[in-house]
């Protein structure tokens, strides 16, 4: 029998807020606020969700308090879980948005340059809100045929949202936002941790 051992894993983090039916509807309503009073960022993005990358930060915005530090918390829970120095790391990220996805709507592949640690909180996430994608950083020069895919032989995984929890990635990681083929709507919030 062959002995297996898993090296250059991309390690994907999903925690649950258990204080996320607290805030939610508060929260939601804020955001559908934000989207009438403030522009669209993002301008270089190739499919036009709205955003508000540059143009209105969660991090600084008093309403999404204690979301934030839920997630702060979680990504340094993460890096110590992960064996990553999170002391080296942001305490509370800079860097925050909101994005709203309607039906149609969706996110191209793209990483987050120049920060170490990405994390995405789905604050409103439907059944059958479009999926979370991950594609694989290392590219194999002549794939083989599968017999099935998995988590160790696939070029692209997926997550499906759930409500209240943030997942959390390295930054490098290329990611998307299948379409959105619900009419109601799907919410979330995208945050960067950079170097301390």
């Amino acid at each position: 029998m062959i002995g297996y051992d898993r090296f250059f894993a991309s390690v994907i983090g999903a925690k649950t807020n258990p204080n996320h039916h607290d805030v939610v509807d508060t929260l939601i309503k804020k955001c559908n606020t934000i989207q009438k009073q403030v522009p669209s960022g993002g301008n270089n993005w190739l499919f036009r969700t709205y955003n508000t990358h540059s143009t209105h930060s969660v991090c600084t915005d008093k309403s999404f308090k204690s979301i934030n530090k839920f997630v702060s918390e979680a990504v340094h829970e993460y890096c110590n879980d992960t064996k990553l120095d999170s002391s080296k790391i942001q305490k509370n990220p800079t860097d925050g948005w909101l994005n709203i996805y309607n039906k149609g709507d969706s996110q191209e592949f793209h990483t987050h340059a120049n920060s170490i640690i990405s994390a995405v909180y789905y604050l409103k996430a439907p059944l059958d809100s479009a999926r979370f994608y991950f594609k694989n950083p290392y590219q194999d020069m002549l794939s083989p045929q599968v017999t099935e895919a998995t988590f160790d032989n696939t070029q692209i995984a997926h997550i499906t949202p759930v409500e209240g929890s943030v997942i959390i990635f390295r930054s490098y990681i290329e990611h998307m936002v299948q379409q959105h083929n619900i009419d109601e709507q799907r919410i979330s919030l995208a945050y960067n941790f950079y170097k301390s």
